[in-house]
């Protein structure tokens, strides 16, 4: 399936548009403004210039994107990404915790310890949900 360039291009003069608009409301006093337009800019323009690499990529060489293809879908490799995810996962998890134990202690705000607490409790909660539903279909 062929896919058009224009929407990524449009992307990349829209990021610019929004950097210009964000920098000219920096010095004023519309500050809270002009970084959500940065950021946005700073956002959309690398995802467009990406997406253009990579329909140019896909276009010379469409032997390689369709072993790609191959390769993502291929159970072993979907075996060893999960196990990679559920690791990574495990590690977050006391990350969040020893964070909010850091902001705890040094007195920081109590919407932060909370809101890192209720991310942990929801990561375990979603652990949970997913083990039960998973062993009732297996």
């Amino acid at each position: 399936m062929r896919q058009k360039k224009w929407p990524y291009i449009l992307g990349i003069i829209a990021a610019w548009i929004l950097q210009f608009i964000g920098i000219s409301f920096g010095p004023q006093g519309f500050r809270s403004l002009g970084g959500i337009c940065i950021g946005l800019g700073a956002f959309l323009a690398p995802i467009s210039i990406n997406r253009l690499y990579r329909l140019s990529y896909e276009k010379e060489f469409p032997d390689l994107v369709h072993q790609e293809e191959i390769e993502k879908r291929d159970e072993r490799n979907v075996l060893i990404r999960n196990r990679a995810m559920a690791k990574s996962a495990s590690i977050i998890r006391w990350i969040i915790l020893g964070i909010a134990c850091i902001v705890f202690f040094a007195e920081g705000p109590l919407w932060i310890t909370l809101s890192l607490i209720g991310a942990y409790a929801l990561d375990y909660c979603l652990e949970w949900y997913y083990l039960s539903k998973y062993q009732k279909e297996m």
